[in-house]
């Protein structure tokens, strides 16, 4: 059976199968050639919430930094790069060992994924920034303990210039947790 996708209204909808056909009507639904089986779509609007998550929010304040650590939309949750945070002060963790800076990021993004609601067992995406493609291995190694089963989609990518004195930021979209 081949497959489309079809967009609508700015909602993605993937895999309706050929037999159906587009019905662009104000019922908003999706009708198959003869009419007897229907697909319906709502589109649902959802408000942008800002999570505080502290002492994150206050430092990028500080910093002069525009960014919100962490923020919500229906039950989606969206958490900014992270860089590695000293625990005791707040402070980055400045030129700190690469473990370290990795292990302090992971623990920073559970942080924040529980103060919007979620785990790390709910996450989609994560995103890797890296200055060095030899980190990748160490990486590795201390992700799987965050990570042990069922392991999210991730992209591990590196980045030639930084802005700090860290080697490390991540960032993860995820579901709130039912």
């Amino acid at each position: 059976m081949n497959r489309r996708t079809f967009a609508y209204l700015g909602t993605l909808v993937l895999g309706i199968p050929d037999r159906f056909k587009a019905h662009f009507g104000q019922d908003n639904v999706f009708m198959d050639v003869d009419g007897n089986n229907q697909i319906e779509l709502r589109r649902q609007i959802v408000k942008r919430e800002i999570i505080r998550v502290e002492p994150f929010d206050s430092n990028f304040e500080k910093w002069g930094v525009p960014v919100s650590t962490c923020t919500r939309a229906g039950d989606m949750i969206f958490v900014s790069g992270l860089p590695p945070f000293d625990p005791k002060t707040g402070e980055l963790l400045v030129h700190a060992p690469f473990e370290q800076q990795a292990e302090r990021c992971l623990e920073e993004l559970k942080t924040a994924l529980e103060a919007a609601g979620s785990d790390l067992e709910h996450v989609l995406k994560v995103n890797v920034l890296c200055v060095s493609p030899e980190r990748f291995k160490a990486f590795n190694e201390i992700y799987k303990r965050y990570f042990p089963k069922n392991p999210p989609a991730r992209i591990f990518f590196c980045v030639p210039v930084w802005t700090g004195p860290f080697d490390i930021e991540i960032e993860c979209i995820a579901v709130r947790k039912d």
